[in-house]
């Protein structure tokens, strides 16, 4: 059996790819008809995204050394990979997006108009160009998760939204995405990566790491800013609180990881 689930948490079963994404396709016209979204554009995710792994709902316990590394360029197909295979695995409705929604600088109808294509290039370039930042995780040499962290100015899609503006973005370090591949959720993996997100800004002499966790607990999908219980535990304070979101901030004055 395969999986995949709805942006809301509802989770899908079935025997390949065509059962799965009728499932879907049934349940995102009933659950969200908000959404607007043709029975053609969930043929057309389908289809685009061919090479994307299946979960088969199963965890793989980690038993070896998970390894966090920067990003940096000559790192490009790692984390295209990850996102063209593993990152979306059980949540095909997002997999075009590459982590650029907080790079672009666009509106929001033209960010829903971007196709993967476009999303994967414009990342492929800023990561040559040294103008994507984060932190990728490794299982076996191979991207099991990532973080996306980088100073607040170099984050501009953040300003489209008024809860998540800032007064001082010049000396702030922003944490806007967690992506983990399904079989490794739950084990830690987001907790290492926030910790090399928050030394890393340490190492820039930013002031403050700050992030935006929902207020209220989500799906894995709603939740990828990380969960507020994280960052509490990580030492992180409630900074300003918003209508869906709560602003949080960790000084990085005298900031070490946990042991």
């Amino acid at each position: 059996m395969q999986v995949i689930t709805c942006v809301c948490g509802q989770r899908f079963t079935g025997t390949g790819a065509e059962e799965l994404f009728e499932a879907l396709r049934v349940h995102v016209q009933e659950a969200h008809p908000a959404w607007g979204m043709p029975d053609q554009a969930l043929r057309d995710l389908a289809a685009e995204r061919s090479g994307t792994l299946l979960w088969d709902g199963r965890t793989v316990r980690l038993e070896g050394e998970l390894e966090i590394q920067a990003l940096r360029p000559d790192r490009v197909d790692d984390f295209l990979g990850f996102f063209d295979r593993d990152a979306f695995m059980d949540n095909p409705l997002w997999s075009s997006c590459y982590c650029m929604a907080y790079l672009f600088t666009g509106s929001d109808k033209e960010w829903a108009e971007t196709t993967a294509a476009e999303n994967r290039e414009a990342m492929r370039a800023l990561i040559l160009g040294r103008r994507a930042h984060g932190y990728l995780a490794y299982v076996d040499g191979r991207p099991v998760g990532w973080c996306h962290a980088a100073t607040r100015v170099m984050l501009p899609g953040l300003n489209r939204y008024e809860e998540f503006r800032t007064e001082d973005p010049e000396r702030v370090g922003a944490i806007v995405c967690f992506v983990i591949a399904a079989p490794y959720r739950r084990q830690g993996v987001a907790r290492r990566l926030l910790d090399a997100a928050c030394e890393g800004f340490r190492r820039e002499g930013l002031a403050v790491a700050e992030a935006y966790p929902l207020k209220e607990g989500a799906s894995d999908a709603r939740a990828y800013h990380g969960p507020l219980a994280m960052y509490l535990a990580a030492g992180f304070n409630p900074y300003r609180e918003g209508k869906r979101f709560v602003v949080v901030r960790k000084s990085m004055v005298d900031w070490h990881a946990s042991p």
